[in-house]
């Protein structure tokens, strides 16, 4: 409030809730009090890019159709003078695909790949926005605002994507970076709440969601068994735990220099960084 007051910020509103009530009932209550047609999401921590970049992002979203835009970012880790900026730290890995893609090519990068948009780039047409915080809200999903867009492509609702940077994101913060398994089974959720939605119009493509969605599953538990797995021989090992993992990690490098690993698909996993603790702010502009 002080800061808002020494900078003549005078054109917002705070909303506060009793208890946790979760990210999307939070974005919910921010979008339904906001007067204008567009919404801008940001969570704490990140930073938007520069005084302008409001201005573009309203400026281009508006000569599109689309219902969401996506943007460029910058990933930086803990507040200084300079930024520390994280380079190799970015997705969607195909931006291309968003900039110049086809909404088949979207669809198929989104939900099948898990190639996504992150989401404190998001803009939002205010209706659209609400539209779908309230299936999630129905569905009683409380942690996945930020991948709203799947839903929409899933729907084939037109997004879109402005190659500018717009936010610096804080990486390694928030309730969605403690990689809980409520923010697991939240997303998981909410794909089988996309399949349902698809099935009948759709049905070739919900079943290799669907197909899609069992590896994963899958290899999240294999990953699992083998933690639990290791767990219980570093216990037995005790003091001599560490060495040897050392041990074994090294031995892995050389051969790695040695042996040319087969290639593996690389596997996204989805972020949400919002403090569920605060209110959103929303900052919007006619």
């Amino acid at each position: 409030m002080d800061f808002l007051r020494r900078h003549n910020f005078t054109d917002y509103a705070l909303i506060s809730h009793a208890k946790n009530v979760g990210t999307v009932q939070n974005l919910l209550d921010a979008a339904k009090n906001t007067r204008n047609n567009y919404v801008k999401c940001i969570g704490q921590g990140d930073m938007l890019s520069d005084e302008f970049v409001l201005r573009d992002l309203y400026n281009d979203f508006i000569t599109t159709d689309a219902e969401v835009m996506g943007a460029d970012y910058v990933s930086f880790k803990n507040f200084a003078v300079p930024l520390e900026l994280i380079e190799d730290y970015r997705i969607p890995q195909d931006m291309n695909c968003y900039r110049n893609g086809s909404l088949k090519e979207k669809r198929y990068n989104l939900l099948i790949k898990h190639d996504y948009i992150h989401g404190p780039t998001l803009i939002y047409k205010r209706e659209s926005l609400i539209y779908y915080l309230e299936l999630l809200a129905a569905a009683k999903i409380k942690y996945t605002e930020d991948i709203i867009p799947w839903i929409m492509v899933a729907d084939k609702v037109k997004i879109s994507y402005l190659n500018r940077i717009t936010v610096y994101y804080e990486l390694g913060i928030g309730f969605s970076s403690s990689r809980s398994s409520v923010m697991r089974h939240n997303h998981e959720d909410t794909i089988r709440l996309i399949i349902k939605r698809i099935q009948d119009k759709d049905p070739d493509f919900a079943r290799e969601l669907a197909d899609e969605q069992k590896k994963r599953i899958d290899m999240r538990k294999q990953y699992s068994r083998k933690k639990a797995h290791n767990n219980k021989i570093k216990k037995r090992l005790g003091i001599f735990a560490r060495p040897v993992i050392m041990a074994v990690h090294f031995i892995r490098y050389i051969r790695s220099l040695i042996i040319k690993p087969e290639e593996k698909p690389y596997i996204f996993s989805t972020r949400t960084d919002v403090n569920t603790d605060f209110a959103n702010l929303c900052i919007t502009r006619e």
